[in-house]
């Protein structure tokens, strides 16, 4: 048996996501890739570039939705609320180094391939059937075997965690409502066994005005409370030195 190929281009992983069966599933296949967007209907990188191996943050939201749904390029047109309210929120945290903390970023989804008609909003239709969440599992995992330099995933929403939880099964705690989560302070969860990576969970940003309203960290209330969980999982991913 050959050696595993490494891969170190959205390209290349775009090939692989090719290969995946969307049709058993009542999901769409994707053929191209845009230069824009969450992988894998874009290229997954704010300056649209290719290269993903060094890139230290993984964001990963539930499935990419309809082809016809893209959002318009550059950030200056941006109308989609995931991308205007998440854009927001690093915003919020930008680390004082060269390089903007968009470009750390790898933008991503737990479920590969298209909706077919109906609607973007809800679970994703293929998350039904075991067979396409193992697969999704399985390529998941090779999206972060991907990103060398990875330090901290943040997950939008809990639709992701179908995929997430049989790997890091310390996310199970993110099933309970957010005002648990708060409660409890499980928004910041460390890998087994040896704390390689960091994970937080935030509100879905689609709906982020209704959604942060109930959110709760230490003293901080509502959107101020979100900004803050990321600061904190910045920190302990070693990714934010100084505020």
């Amino acid at each position: 048996m050959g050696a595993k190929k490494i891969m170190k281009t959205v390209n290349e992983l775009f090939e692989e996501a090719k290969g995946l069966d969307y049709d058993s599933f009542g999901m769409g296949k994707l053929e191209e890739m845009r230069p824009f967007g969450f992988f894998p209907g874009g290229r997954g990188t704010y300056d649209k570039g290719i290269d993903i191996c060094n890139k230290e943050i993984m964001i990963v939201g539930n499935d990419f939705g309809k082809w016809d749904e893209l959002p318009i390029e550059g950030e200056n047109k941006l109308t989609n609320p995931t991308w205007v309210n998440l854009l927001c929120l690093l915003r919020e945290i930008e680390i004082a180094e060269k390089n903007s903390i968009y470009q750390k970023c790898f933008f991503t989804n737990a479920y590969m391939g298209l909706r077919i008609g109906g609607s973007n909003i809800g679970p994703c239709p293929g998350s039904k059937y075991p067979q396409f969440i193992e697969q999704c599992e399985d390529f998941l995992t090779t999206q972060i075997n991907c990103l060398h330099k990875l330090k901290l995933v943040i997950v939008l929403g809990k639709k992701p965690l179908k995929i997430l939880k049989k790997n890091y099964p310390r996310l199970a705690a993110w099933e309970k409502k957010f005002e648990d989560i708060d409660a409890n302070e499980n928004q910041i969860i460390s890998s087994e066994p040896n704390k390689e990576l960091i994970f937080v969970i935030i509100t879905h940003p689609s709906f982020a005005p209704s959604n942060w309203k109930n959110r709760s960290y230490r003293e901080f209330k509502g959107r101020e409370a979100e900004v803050e969980i990321l600061k904190e999982a910045m920190k302990e991913a070693g990714l934010l030195k100084s505020l």
